[in-house]
């Protein structure tokens, strides 16, 4: 019975947490905001796993498990790094 009880409780909380998340935004916005990230050339080299950045380090012989752009991956790239995302 006190199961039943609860069960209301348990349907609101997951709305309540999503509610307040929908209303804590500003870090989705900041960033799609490129701009935050200032003006800078963007990075066009090689961004691969065996051919990751400037410097073309190979990550998998390096011990890393990928090759991920910097600072956003939906903004111009500033470069490339090795990384175990």
């Amino acid at each position: 019975m006190r199961f039943f009880f609860l069960l209301p409780l348990g349907l609101a909380l997951p709305l309540r947490i999503h509610v307040l998340g929908a209303t804590v935004n500003p870090l989705h916005r900041r960033q799609i905001d490129c701009s935050s990230y200032g003006e800078f050339e963007p990075y066009t080299g090689a961004c691969e796993t065996t051919n990751c950045g400037a410097q073309g380090r190979n990550c998998d012989a390096e011990g890393f498990s990928g090759c991920v752009g910097f600072p956003n991956v939906q903004c111009p790239l500033k470069g490339c790094a090795c990384t175990n995302y």
